[in-house]
């Protein structure tokens, strides 16, 4: 018989809310470049672009195992003249603890949504949206 796991909204809300605890007041790094193969893996390639704060509850409760994080602070660009951000780590609050990693990029085809693609030195870098579902 083929794989058939299905997880109730209970389960899928849980492993959620668990997630979004590892990023209570924990900071996302964007970076340039293509990303690491996983997400435990060193983050030697690229460049870090931004710095950004998750808020002191990162996330409220899951609903349907979907996670919409608060907001999270105002970055200013690093790089000069300017860098393009290709993709995100999340760590936890202690700063060395990897979570999570996605894409970056402007509009609804990226992980965590930027307001502008290309960002130069000392430029605002706002996170307008940044999500995460656990597969049902």
């Amino acid at each position: 018989m083929a794989l058939e796991l299905k997880m109730a909204n209970a389960a899928v809300n849980a492993q959620a809310d668990a997630l979004a605890r590892l990023l209570d007041n924990g900071w996302l790094y964007l970076f340039t470049r293509a990303s690491p193969l996983t997400a435990d893996a060193a983050a030697t390639v690229g460049v870090l672009v931004s710095k950004h704060r998750f808020a002191f509850v990162s996330a409220p409760a899951a609903v349907n195992g979907v996670l919409s994080f608060a907001a999270l602070s105002i970055g200013v660009g690093l790089v000069a003249p300017s860098a393009q951000p290709l993709w995100y780590r999340a760590i936890r609050a202690n700063g060395s603890t990897p979570v999570m990693q996605g894409s970056v990029g402007v509009g609804r085809d990226f992980d965590c949504q930027i307001n502008d693609a290309m960002v130069k030195e000392g430029a605002v870098v706002q996170i307008l949206l940044m999500s995460h579902a656990v597969p049902k």
